[in-house]
Formats: structure tokens, sequence, C-alpha cells
């Protein structure tokens, strides 16, 4: 199971979890020489865009100390990469993305590999084999592991009944929040002990699914319901069940998520209220641009470069992407990635898209060089025009007008 809080903006709620026992942190990565050749770079310049800015928008958050913390890397920080290079990076790839895109060039720079090895230097990240091993993963010396998840659709009602037994449940009151909260299981609430009359005035239930797609929602920490009067609900989650009192923290010897004790109560997030919720209903559209890892030891924000073979096309492929996620799945996860897809309104149409990805790939982090002269491989200077010249109104994934670049659509925007 791997449970994050997709995409810290909507909840920045901390797990716990039992440190284990590995060696010095820093051993996992060197700077070397570009890994790069003429590969494709299978990625999306809006997409990254936002999902850049997004990341940058910590960097300035002085009235959330634990936030603005959460930028800094306790690996990093004293060299390699500091929380000044990093900031830099960020603003090297929003100003290089926006520049093609008011330039109108055919190709954006940063899915070109000769600028991304004359513009930054690569730490290359060999995953911690030990810590993988305990939990039964197993990864070469020089790689680490891939994961993936998504916002599902699914179907769902506003009364509890046989096909939709299971609710996802906000929280009301105070003290609930601050004192019940953590005294029930995910199995009591299945239970139904929520649905009691004294709990009418602490929790609500925002709507009922069945069985699978409650577990799917709180593994993938969103989920898009349908509702029968065809309306569409997005929702996140908002604050989980565990405390230092109780055992029902993520447990990672549970394989069957549906027998773990965690439960995530939830919100709804609308299409028509707080720039908050729109800026989320913005966020699920991001597919292939955000990492989910251990952003409290490689701080938020950074840039991150994967090169594998693609399983489909036997061709080997570049993906960037800014690590903007968690999850409890990734404390003390030296080993892991997990990125984000998108939208999907099945769990077999995502496992069809996500075939094209091995198992384990190599993981770079990028950091800014000093400025240096690029030069094209290729002749950058024509191109089309696009929907809007503003930056608000870029979709990444409206590829009617888009240029023609090196990058693939991953996700589907909520009609």
């Amino acid at each position: 199971m791997k449970k994050r809080l997709f995409l810290l903006s909507i909840s920045m709620l901390y797990f716990h979890a039992h440190p284990l026992e590995t060696k010095d942190p820093t051993s996992f990565f060197n700077v070397l020489s570009s890994p790069l050749g003429s590969e494709r770079v299978a990625t999306s310049p809006y997409a990254l865009l936002k999902a850049a800015r997004y990341a940058k928008t910590y960097y300035f958050k002085s009235n959330l100390s634990k936030e603005k913390l959460l930028t800094r890397s306790t690996i990093f920080e004293k060299n390699t990469l500091s929380h000044r290079q990093a900031q830099e990076t960020l603003d090297f790839i929003i100003k290089t993305i926006l520049e093609d895109h008011a330039h109108k060039k055919k190709k954006f720079r940063i899915n070109d590999p000769l600028f991304l090895k004359e513009h930054f230097s690569f730490i290359k990240w060999s995953g911690d084999q030990e810590a993988a091993k305990k939990n039964r993963v197993f990864i070469s010396d020089d790689k680490i592991r891939l994961t993936h998840y998504a916002v599902f659709s699914c179907r769902g009602s506003y009364e509890k009944s046989n096909k939709h037994p299971h609710a996802l449940y906000d929280i009301m009151g105070e003290n609930f929040q601050d004192r019940q909260r953590t005294k029930y299981s995910k199995q009591d609430i299945l239970d139904g002990l929520l649905e009691q009359s004294r709990f009418s005035t602490k929790v609500k239930p925002l709507i009922w699914l069945s069985r699978y797609d409650f577990e799917q929602a709180l593994m993938q920490g969103s989920i898009i319901v349908k509702t029968p009067d065809n309306k569409k609900m997005l929702f996140n989650v908002s604050k989980s069940n565990v405390s230092d009192k109780n055992n029902f923290a993520y447990d990672r010897k549970i394989k069957n998520s549906w027998n773990q004790k965690l439960y995530w109560y939830f919100k709804e997030i609308k299409y028509d209220t707080c720039l908050h919720d729109r800026r989320h209903r913005e966020l699920v559209s991001l597919g292939g641009a955000v990492f989910a890892g251990d952003i409290e030891s490689l701080g938020l924000g950074k840039i991150i470069a994967l090169r594998y073979e693609n399983r489909k096309t036997g061709k080997t492929e570049v993906k960037l992407g800014v690590l903007a996620d968690r999850g409890s799945a990734f404390s003390n996860n030296l080993y892991q990635l997990d990125l984000f897809e998108g939208i999907f309104d099945t769990r077999k149409q995502f496992d069809t898209y996500i075939r094209r990805y091995p198992d384990t790939v190599e993981a770079y982090i990028l950091k800014k060089r000093k400025k240096r002269k690029y030069h094209a491989q290729k002749d950058v200077t024509g191109g089309n025009s696009l929907i809007n010249s503003t930056v608000r109104e870029l979709r990444p994934n409206n590829r009617k007008n888009q240029p023609e670049g090196n990058y693939e659509k991953v996700s589907r925007r909520i009609s």
C-alpha cells in the first residue's frame, strides 16, 4: 500500500513510522557527469511548469514553518545541493519553459538532452538496498524502485446502499478532531461505528462507495466520484487516525491494504470555492510531472530525472518531474519514488498505461550549473501558435494547438 498526502498543499499531515537502521544516507548520492545521450525526453513542459511553480510557493511560506522546513533536505543541505541552489534550479526550469512558450519555439529546451547536459549537474541516486530488502523489495545497486499512483473515477451514492455501503467521512466537531479521531481504526469505521447517532454532530458522510472504491480512495489519497445525478465530485484526504498513542500507522508488514488499520477522513474539493480548492483541481492534471517520495530526507521541490527503457517501444527515455508529494510508505525510504500518472476511469486502464515503465529505473536529481552557452541540437526558432500567451491559461493536456514537443499526454482533465 502506498498512501500519500495527495499534492501536499491539500493537507500537511504528519505520519508516524519506525526509523530503519541504515548506513549514512549521503552515500546513496554522488555527483557525476551527465548520463544523457540522445534519449527522448518524455515530459510535458506545461505540466512540469505548473508542478515547479507549485513547489516554488513552499520556498516563500514564512508563516507556515513546518511547510517551509519540508523544502530543506536533511541529506543535501550542507553540501551537494543547498536550499538556495534547489530554488535556483526551480527558477531556471520555470524561466526556460516560459521563454520557449513566449517565443513559440517548436521544441522546448527542457526536452533537449543536450540542453540538460549543458545546464545541469546530475546527482546520481543509488537506492538503499539494505532498507529495500527489509521490506522485501529488491533493486540493483545503481537504481531505485518506481511505483505509480493516480486519481480514479468511480460511481458513488449520496445514501448508503447494498452497492455502496462505506462512507468517506468529514470531521465537523473540534472535540472529535482533537480527542476522538485517533481512537478508532479503519475496521471500527467499516463496521459502522460512525453511523451511530452519537456521532451525528461530529462527523458527516460525504459520499458512499463500494468497498473496493473506498480502499482505492484511502490508498491513492484522492478520488473523483460520479453521483446518481451525473455530478462529478472530488474528494481528498484531510486528517488521519494515527497518533503516538495508537498502533494505526501504516504497517509495511501487512501486504493486503484492506487489513491496514490506518484510516483517513476526507474533504470535498469544490470547483467554485477558494483558490486553495481551485489550485487542487488544476494539480490533478499534472500526470507525469509529480513524484511522491521521502520529502523529509530529500526536500520538496527537487527536479528529478528518471532514465529507463520503455517496455513498449524498447527505446531509452528520460522523464522529468518535481518531488512534490509524500506518504506514509516513504518515511525513511531512500529506495523508491511514486510517479503520479493523472486521472483514470478504471484500474485496468491505469494498469495498462503503466506497463511502459520498468520496475526499477536510474534516478538523478538535477542541480543548475553556472551559466553556460547552449548549442541546440536542432533549429528551435520555428513554432506553432499556442492557445493563449498567458501562463494561467496553459493546459498541459490540451493537445489541439500545442507545439510538437517530445512529451506525452498522461492525464485527462475533469470535464
